[in-house]
């Protein structure tokens, strides 16, 4: 065996005087005059990669290759490190190995971060000049050409390709040096300095470029296309060649590789800053701008005096314990006794004089004036109210009857509180608190300020992207990020993100209690007393809720009544006005689907004849059919404002009325007031006024008396369906009013302050706060477009996911969410608490379970026709529904042991809270949960609000805030169906480990590789198990077995969904057969238009070669060629059972001709032993699977390969 080290040996001792040249020299001159030792030299094993490096995607092993580096090893052993032949990059991946190759080697990186400090001082002072006279040269006036040439200069010292000269110098030198090395073992210091100056003006040239570009206001990523195409053009022109598009390939990809060193040489602020970020809370407390806390502050201070003026408790002289649920400034007060469920009315006096408030218990009735009188001199003492202001307020408290008579006194009298009688008194009490109540608000937020989000940092800058580009961006950011970042629209953000929680919460509160109650779980038994003969069981069900509302009326089941109650009190105490309270109460509402059927169809008066819009535009200069909801608002106000308008609109409803739904003509009817003026138009705003109620956010049921009649047979008499819809629109207002105000007070004092753009942002979010987004004309089609596109929804939903292997990937969802940020531990112990009473209450509590992905997926609102009840039927047949819910009630169950051993660490117990980091990271997350990780111990709040947080963030609920607006817009909703999971998905993973990365945590990486293993083997199995199961034929899937490096791990995991929207673009990178370009098509088209693509270019033609070719007999074909093109897997699956011979036979030709080719390519570019074991593996797998079409040894002989490796090399040479 000989080696370099044993030949310059021998050839030292054999000419001694060789000795005083260094070994390389010797060595190198051996090979020269003596080639043939070059294969008989045995080459160190430098460099020897582990499996890991071996299974690194191709681009990364070219660009280490191509590398200073990878030059080095090719002088020492002969050959590339690793072996690409064959290997064709795309132009994505030539560019990327132009990056990758700097930072694949130490070698290369130090060299050319060596270079940039050198570069800035060659830039400064030899190359300026040359940049403005190549730069005049080229057109530039010479003023510009001097400033641009400054401005290089004067960054030259900064990051990026700033420091091009030097780095580009330093680094085409010492490449040059290296590659003369290898290819004539001598190096020419001549062509070295050549190539090392030609380097320093390229760089210069690419500094000079950037620089004029910036002065004409280029964004960033226009500025780095003009550089790479001045170095692109620059660097073969140097040579004496003319440019070719792999020049400008090459030069992309070194330019971005420089521009990435430039900026690591700021890795440790940069991390720095990446670490702040990851650690910063979510929320803080900042103070508010002096303006706008006296708007906001004035607006919470009366609702917070509201909510105090209902929550006050007046017992009476049987210690009986009322509240006021009427508003102030009412001569009559209206009071109700919860506990009793009873409603009185009195009159200010008499409650004045006959009801204590909770604190004056003790104080005899005699005594009760003058204590009170003391107790108001005490409060205008400690509120510190003047003089002139106790007069003012003492005024406005009086009786109508005095305040006349003093009207008519000229002179000034002041009024002592002895000359208030009870009632006055009264007044005068609310009048101080209220005032004290804006005041103390609005000194709050300016000196102690308000909790909001935190204002967001983006990571690219604002001129990164061109316009159009900029635009599409911003248009796919999360809402809560979008806009200005200034103190309204942050406020916003915050009000509606505790909204969400608030709601779910509160939702899940009632539904848990009516849960509790029993009622809603009947056994068989007791639906078989109500059915009747003919009957069907869910009739038997209906009649059974609806004796239940009976039952309620005549007051037997007064467990209702309580809960009922409850919800009353808890919207009174948000500050809501209830117009009374009924004992006994079973809601008054319409059936759900008939109430959307009806307003739709009353919206769609107007009808689609160009000649009534003409004639509103013309005569009435209405351009949008908005006016109608101002008829339904207030019709008297309408009416008087627009007479005209008034009667032609009376006149097109009567016209349009014989056309309407049998039910939509029953309700117009039964409010017809005949001999009244405008009667269709009165009866028509009534009813929709009152549909308005129940279907939008303002809860007619609770706010408002019923204006409107109602036919009993279009009523809802289903408890469960009633009660369903009460609590979880009740919990929708009282939340909405805790957060917005009662008449959206908050949202306008904000709104008010808003920019421009942020306005329009608000006032969306808003529309889907309030509850009215889908039938406002600013985000909707008109009618028929509306209902085609939910139709459309509808039938993909149905097809994709009822019939589809989402059911099955939705298995997998807690490996790469739940389990991920929790840990195993706290994972399985959720499960197994599951068995706990408590822990389950406080589940139905969150609310998690109320949420349906399904509808979400549908467009939030069922149509209630064919296509809604199919796609709703097939979820659940499926099995997708009952999964999703299953996952949700995992997380929160999770969610409380997380949330138990968080509060723990945090405290210094448990495990890792000794260490401070993890105290910090413990603390951090508890506050994510809106947990005060210092208080003494938790509550069942704390853990309900947990729960719901949790379960929403890792089961990819619908989050108005961390939602792109288009994703939830209704015009566009049909173009991201199925897109928003993915977008979901990938920002909470990448949240996830930015959070808990900067706190020290790096498990959650750990448990996305375990996630890889065993979700993609569950995955994969499973959808092997169900294509068997539904096609009736054997199927083997070598990639469901176990992952044996990076590419089959990432691959696993993006079929799992782990990575979400991006998983597909990574996996294009590391799989070899797939591309970029594909999985951007597949990123950007809606699921419609893919099927259209497949009906337009698949079906309709091979419709057409059946019947020219069989003639009738192509209807036996139909079945197999239908099934292929609905989109749903199982159909699909199942299309394959009613398959003709011939369909069969071409089928399984063409699946081995694709599975063949794709065998070879992995033979073609196998490099080591474990390649060759996965191509045999697909090979098997295919053998096993259609043991009747084999692939032999014959089809991939190494004669194949070679000639398919020829072909590919002659293709590549020949362009």
């Amino acid at each position: 065996m000989i080696t370099k080290e044993s030949l310059v040996s021998q050839y030292k001792a054999k000419y001694p005087n060789l000795s005083k040249y260094s070994d390389d020299k010797i060595y190198s001159s051996l090979l020269k005059k003596f080639p043939e030792y070059k294969s008989q030299v045995t080459q160190p094993r430098y460099g020897e990669a582990t499996d890991m490096f071996d299974s690194l995607p191709n681009f990364i092993k070219k660009g280490y290759n191509d590398s200073i580096q990878g030059t080095a090893q090719r002088m020492m052993t002969g050959k590339d490190r690793f072996d690409l032949s064959g290997y064709e990059p795309s132009v994505i991946q030539d560019m990327a190995s132009s990056i990758s190759g700097i930072f694949s080697s130490p070698a290369d990186l130090t060299l050319t971060i060596a270079g940039g400090g050198v570069g800035g001082i060659i830039g400064k002072r030899f190359i300026t000049k040359f940049i403005a006279k190549k730069l005049i040269k080229n057109g530039v006036k010479p003023n510009v050409a001097l400033r641009a040439s400054r401005i290089a200069a004067k960054k030259s010292s900064a990051i990026g390709v700033s420091k091009a000269s030097g780095q580009l110098a330093s680094y085409e030198g010492f490449k040059s040096a290296f590659e003369q090395k290898l290819e004539t073992g001598d190096i020419d210091p001549g062509k070295v300095a050549k190539d090392t100056l030609s380097g320093g003006v390229l760089g210069g040239v690419t500094v000079g470029t950037g620089a004029y570009l910036t002065s004409r206001g280029w964004s960033t990523m226009n500025k780095v296309l003009g550089e790479a195409g001045a170095l692109g053009t620059a660097m073969p022109i140097l040579e004496g060649e003319t440019p070719t598009p792999q020049d400008y390939i090459n030069a992309g990809g070194m330019l971005i590789g420089l521009k990435a060193v430039g900026g690591a040489l700021s890795v440790p602020k940069k991390l720095n800053e990446f670490l702040q970020r990851g650690r910063a809370k979510t929320s803080i407390k900042e103070r508010v701008e002096s303006e706008l806390a006296e708007e906001y502050g004035v607006t919470k201070g009366k609702l917070r005096d509201v909510q105090r003026r209902q929550q006050e408790e007046y017992i009476d002289s049987n210690n009986n314990k009322w509240n006021i649920i009427s508003p102030p400034g009412k001569k009559k007060v209206k009071l109700v006794d919860y506990k009793k469920g009873e409603e009185k009315i009195v009159s200010e006096l008499d409650l004045a004089m006959n009801y204590k408030l909770s604190d004056e218990i003790d104080i005899p009735i005699t005594k009760l004036l003058d204590a009170r009188r003391a107790k108001i001199k005490s409060l205008e003492k400690a509120y510190g109210t003047s003089d002139s202001q106790k007069q003012l307020l003492r005024n406005a408290s009086l009786d109508p009857k005095t305040k006349s008579i003093l009207s008519n006194i000229k002179d000034e009298i002041k009024i002592p509180t002895k000359a208030l009688n009870p009632a006055e008194l009264y007044r005068y009490r609310d009048a101080l608190l209220r005032r004290n109540s804006v005041s103390k608000a609005i000194d709050s937020l300016k000196v102690d300020g308000w909790v909001t989000q935190e204002a967001k940092k983006t990571i690219l800058k604002e001129n990164f992207f061109p316009e159009p580009i900029a635009f599409l961006m911003n248009g796919l950011t999360r809402a809560k990020y979008r806009g200005s970042q200034k103190q309204p629209i942050r406020k916003f953000f915050s009000n509606v993100g505790k909204y969400q929680t608030d709601k779910d919460i509160l939702t899940g509160e009632y539904l848990g209690r009516l849960i509790n109650t029993g009622l809603f779980q009947p056994t068989k038994k007791q639906i078989s007393k109500f059915r009747k003969q003919g009957m069907t069981e869910k009739q038997a069900t209906d009649e059974y809720y609806k004796n239940l509302s009976d039952r309620v009326e005549t007051g037997e089941l007064t467990e209702i009544n309580s809960i009922t109650s409850l919800i009353a009190k808890r919207f009174i105490e948000s500050g809501g006005q209830l117009p009374g309270f009924i004992k006994n109460y079973v809601p008054q509402m319409m059936k759900k689907d008939l109430a959307d059927i009806i307003f739709d169809d009353m919206l769609g008066v107007l009808g689609k004849k160009s000649a009534i819009a003409k004639n509103l535009r013309q005569n009435f200069n209405v351009t949008d059919s908005d006016f109608i909801f101002s008829s339904m608002t207030n019709p008297n106000k309408f009416i008087q404002d627009n007479q005209r308008l008034a009667a032609y609109l009376d006149d097109l409803i009567k016209k349009a009325s014989p056309k309407f739904k049998e039910s939509t003509k029953r309700l117009i009817n039964a409010n017809l007031e005949s001999g009244s003026n405008l009667q269709y138009l009165r009866a028509y705003s009534r009813v929709g006024n009152g549909l308005q109620n129940e279907l939008f956010n303002t809860f007619g049921n609770l706010e408002k008396s019923r204006k409107f009649n109602v036919p009993k047979e279009l009523l809802e008499r289903n408890l469960k369906t009633l009660l369903t819809r009460y609590s979880t629109k009740a919990a929708n207002r009282t939340s909405f009013i805790n957060n917005f105000g009662n008449k959206a007070e908050k949202f306008k004092s904000l709104v008010k302050k808003a920019d421009g753009d942020d306005e329009g942002i608000m006032r969306e979010i808003y529309h889907h706060v309030n509850g009215d987004i889908q039938y406002h004309s600013n985000y909707n089609y008109k009618k028929n477009t509306k209902d085609f596109w939910q139709s459309v929804m509808e039938w993909e939903t149905g097809l994709k996911i009822g019939l589809g292997y989402a059911p099955v990937m939705n298995i997998t969802q807690s490996t790469i969410s739940t389990a991920l940020e929790a840990g195993y531990s706290p994972f399985f112990r959720g499960i197994f608490s599951l068995r706990d009473k408590k822990t389950r209450e406080l589940i139905e509590r969150s609310g998690v379970t109320n949420y349906s992905m399904f509808s979400e997926m549908i467009g939030a609102q069922k149509s209630g026709n064919i296509s809604s009840k199919v796609a709703e039927g097939l979820s659940k047949w499926s099995g997708f529904n009952g999964i999703n819910k299953i996952n949700q009630i995992t997380a929160a169950a999770t969610a409380k042991t997380l949330v138990d051993d968080l509060f723990k660490i945090s405290r210094g117990k448990g495990l890792g809270g000794k260490s401070k980091m993890r105290r910090d990271w413990a603390s951090s997350k508890l506050e994510q949960f809106d947990i005060n990780p210092k208080q003494s111990r938790l509550t069942a709040d704390d853990y309900v609000k947990a729960m719901s947080k949790f379960a929403r963030k890792t089961q990819l609920q619908k989050d108005l805030l961390e939602d792109p607006l288009i994703f939830n817009n209704p015009q566009h909703r049909v173009f991201t169906q199925f897109k928003r999971f993915g977008y979901r998905q990938f920002n909470y993973l990448k949240d996830l480990f930015h959070h808990d990365i900067a706190h020290g945590n790096v498990m959650p990486i750990l448990r996305l590789g375990m996630a890889g293993v065993a979700g993609g083997i569950i995955a994969n199995k499973s959808k092997e198990f169900a294509r068997g199961i539904i096609s009736g034929e054997k199927v083997i899937d070598p990639d469901a077995g176990i992952p044996e490096d990076l590419g089959d791990i990432v691959e696993n995991l993006s079929a799992v969904g782990a990575f979400g929207f991006s998983g597909d673009l990574i996996s294009a990178t590391v799989e070899e057969g797939r591309t970029v370009a594909n999985s951007l098509k597949f990123l950007a088209y809606p699921p419609f238009l893919s099927d259209v693509e497949n009906m337009l270019t698949r079906f309709l033609p091979r419709v057409e070669e059946d019947f020219k070719e069989y003639r009738s007999d192509a209807l036996l074909r139909m079945p197999t060629r239908i099934s292929k093109v609905l989109g749903s897997s199982f159909i699909r699956e199942a299309g394959k059972r009613f398959e003709t011979e011939g369909l069969k036979l071409n089928r399984i030709k063409s699946t081995r001709t694709r599975r063949l080719d794709k065998i070879l390519l992995m033979l073609e570019k196998a490099q080591d032993p474990r390649d060759y074991d996965k191509a045999y593996d697909e090979l098997s797998a295919w053998n096993k699977s259609f043991p009747e079409f084999p692939i032999l040894s014959s089809d991939i002989s190494t004669k194949k390969i070679y000639k398919r490796k020829l072909r590919r090399y002659k293709k590549r040479v020949l362009g």
